[in-house]
């Protein structure tokens, strides 16, 4: 069985003067509906971010601890639906995001060779040098 080591989700940072905890949805999980908006589009962060109420670092990261366990394990188990699961039970929703993520890509990769001439043209790639 296939294992994929996950590091442990979550960060803890200051807002004023008191800490929080947030974590963000892994790249690979980013498809998935639950990690998904309305739009289709995806979330970055898992869940909204979470108040330590300290001001003590050492007590943050001991309390922000419960979290990040938390969240490493529904990661886990999302991952592994995820890998096991067959296209044929794609949802209309994850195929819409795959096919969001390709268009996306697309267009980047056309702009950014319209906005370089010398790309646009293949100058300078080996691909299009004649042999």
């Amino acid at each position: 069985m296939e294992h994929t080591k996950m590091k442990t989700p979550g960060t803890i940072y200051k807002r004023g003067t008191v800490y929080w905890f947030k974590v963000k949805v892994p790249n690979a999980l980013a498809s998935l509906p639950k990690y998904l908006k309305a739009d289709g589009s995806p979330l970055i962060y898992a869940a909204p971010p979470v108040s330590l109420t300290t001001q003590d670092p050492t007590e943050a990261n001991a309390k922000a601890a419960p979290l990040s366990a938390h969240w490493a394990a529904q990661f886990v188990a999302d991952h592994k639906a995820l890998v096991t699961q067959s296209p044929a039970q794609l949802s209309e929703a994850m195929v819409a995001a795959i096919a969001h993520r390709v268009h996306s890509s697309v267009l980047a990769e056309d702009a950014s060779l319209r906005g370089n001439p010398v790309a646009y043209s293949g100058e300078g790639d080996r691909r299009f040098r004649p042999s």
